[in-house]
């Protein structure tokens, strides 16, 4: 259940393209803001 999970939140991520916000002092990272696989995976684990 975990991996289709993952493979769902990286489909979605590909799909929707959503550039993570720009913060000034912050690390930027290069991957895509939603959704959010902590989210993904909580959501399987307790859903």
């Amino acid at each position: 259940m975990l991996l289709t999970s993952g493979l769902a939140s990286w489909l979605v991520k590909d799909l929707t393209a959503l550039e993570r916000p720009i913060l000034s002092g912050m690390k930027q990272f290069t991957s895509y803001a939603f959704p959010s696989g902590h989210t993904f995976t909580a959501v399987t684990v307790w859903g």
